[in-house]
């Protein structure tokens, strides 16, 4: 379980995480990347080789956000690393993912007539959340 962490040490174990939201490189890095950048070269751009391969083989009548979502539920290191990113407030991974990151929360807040069940499950303590929502 611990070889899937990018560092070679688990961030969940951490009594609380880097920064809290208000000043955290997820804060200033998702303000840097607006919405409208969420584009075919820019998602395509942020992936590793053989990420790009699967994603050139998604259909043609996906929208951006709608391979954002696969692309977070691909069996690749890209969940992993941005759970991880985010955790541990790696900005450049971060930055390096935000079309993924912004293209996700794009498909989750756009209104929908269908109904959907959203999840992805991270391990957190009571204590680590306290700090994070300061």
């Amino acid at each position: 379980r611990g070889q899937r962490f990018v560092t070679g040490e688990n961030p969940f174990n951490w009594s609380r995480p880097k920064h809290n939201f208000s000043e955290s490189n997820f804060l200033t890095e998702y303000d840097n990347f607006g919405a409208k950048q969420v584009n075919e070269y820019t998602v395509r751009a942020c992936l590793p080789y053989d990420v790009k391969n699967k994603y050139d083989k998604f259909p043609s009548y996906y929208s951006i956000e709608q391979k954002c979502v696969t692309l977070w539920t691909l069996e690749s290191p890209i969940y992993h690393t941005i759970t991880q990113s985010l955790y541990t407030d790696n900005k450049e991974q971060i930055k390096q993912y935000m079309p993924i990151i912004r293209g996700l929360n794009k498909f989750l807040v756009t209104p929908t007539t269908k109904e959907m069940i959203t999840y992805r499950g991270s391990h957190m303590s009571s204590k680590q959340f306290d700090h994070y929502i300061k």
